[in-house]
């Protein structure tokens, strides 16, 4: 079992404006598409100055019952990244959901550095753009009243709540 740095984006991604992003910033990339029955599986090795790196990207697509992402999808489709946990990882992730409409990011899942997830706002030009400001909003006043430094499973829980049920909170 190795530690990884994983990546989500509210939105799915289209991987050759992946590949032609990375390779732009990175290094050449090569893809492998290993889809499943259930999803799109895609990975890319890249370098990052020496080190050879490999970004795994599945394109989920899930019921509404599934509640193992930190925030609800629209759509019903989502973007799931994972890096190996070392060298630039984080600066990696970080980087590529910035451009790719923001999400989230989970530095190590360990769960040994005390760390949760933590949320990565879009650059004006990204890609997409996948959270409102109102989603964005609710996100950082949770996180400001959180006791560590990024979300745990009981505050993701909050906000997919909050989020979920934002039309009939307005009501009140």
């Amino acid at each position: 079992m190795s530690v990884d740095t994983n990546g989500f984006l509210k939105q799915g991604v289209n991987p050759f404006e992946l590949k032609k992003y990375l390779e732009k910033k990175y290094s050449k990339v090569e893809v492998r598409n290993e889809n499943s029955e259930t999803f799109p599986f895609y990975v890319f090795d890249f370098k990052d100055g020496k080190d050879c790196r490999t970004l795994f990207v599945s394109l989920c697509v899930y019921d509404d019952e599934d509640d193992s992402f930190p925030v609800p999808v629209e759509k019903n489709v989502s973007c799931s990244l994972c890096l190996g946990c070392w060298g630039n990882s984080v600066e990696i992730m970080t980087d590529i959901i910035q451009n790719f409409g923001g999400g989230f990011v989970l530095p190590s899942d360990s769960g040994y550095d005390g760390t949760g997830w933590e949320f990565v706002a879009p650059i004006e030009n990204s890609k997409h753009i996948g959270f409102s400001d109102l989603e964005v909003a609710i996100f950082n006043l949770i996180k400001k009243n959180c006791k560590t430094k990024g979300l745990s499973d009981k505050d993701y829980a909050i906000f997919n709540f909050v989020v979920n049920n934002i039309d009939e909170l307005k009501k009140m």
